[in-house]
């Protein structure tokens, strides 16, 4: 990941500023489909 957390010298907002990232982006932990949809899809 490009984005370390524990950075001494460079905050997280920092850090996301300079790879134009959003904050919002690194946090965001996709929900994954359940068993019955992917039943249905198939």
């Amino acid at each position: 990941m490009l984005i370390d957390k524990n950075h001494p010298e460079l905050s997280i907002a920092k850090q996301c500023e300079l790879l134009q990232v959003s904050r919002s982006g690194l946090y965001y932990e996709p929900v994954k489909e359940s068993e019955e949809n992917l039943a249905i899809m198939r």
